[in-house]
C-alpha cells in the first residue's frame, strides 16, 4: 500500500483530516501572498497546500495525552539501549512529553 493510499484510507475512516490552507499559487506569483503552516503540497497543478489535522474519530478513540506519550516515547527511543540507561530515558521521555504539551498550548485532554 502506498502512503497516499494509506492516508486516503484513514482519512475516509475519520482518523485524520486534510484542510487546504492559503490560496493556490497563481502563474508568475510564486512566493507572494500568505504563507501558512503547510505540511504537504498538492501533487496536481493547483498549487494548493494542506495542513493535516486529527479527525473526529481520532479525537473520540485516542486522547491527546496518549498521542503525546506515544510521540515522546517514539522520539526518544534508542535501539540497543541497555537496562542501565532505562532510567535516563524515562527522564528524556518525560521532558519530551512536557515539551509536546507546551507546544500544544498547555493542558492535554483525555478522551471525550
Amino acid at each position: 500500500m502506498t502512503l497516499d493510499t494509506y492516508l486516503t484510507t484513514i482519512m475516509r475512516q475519520g482518523y485524520i483530516d486534510r484542510q487546504p490552507i492559503g490560496e493556490a499559487k497563481k502563474a508568475g506569483a510564486a512566493g507572494k501572498g500568505k504563507r501558512g503552516r503547510a505540511t504537504q503540497a498538492a501533487d496536481d497543478d493547483s498549487g494548493l497546500t494542506y495542513e493535516w489535522r486529527w479527525g473526529n474519530r481520532a479525537a473520540r478513540e485516542v486522547s491527546e495525552i496518549a498521542i503525546a506519550r506515544f510521540v515522546a516515547e517514539f522520539m526518544t527511543a534508542n535501539t540497543g539501549e541497555d537496562e542501565e540507561n532505562t532510567r535516563g530515558s524515562t527522564k528524556k521521555v518525560q521532558k519530551m512529553y512536557e515539551g509536546i504539551a507546551k507546544a500544544a498550548g498547555g493542558n492535554l485532554s483525555e478522551l471525550k
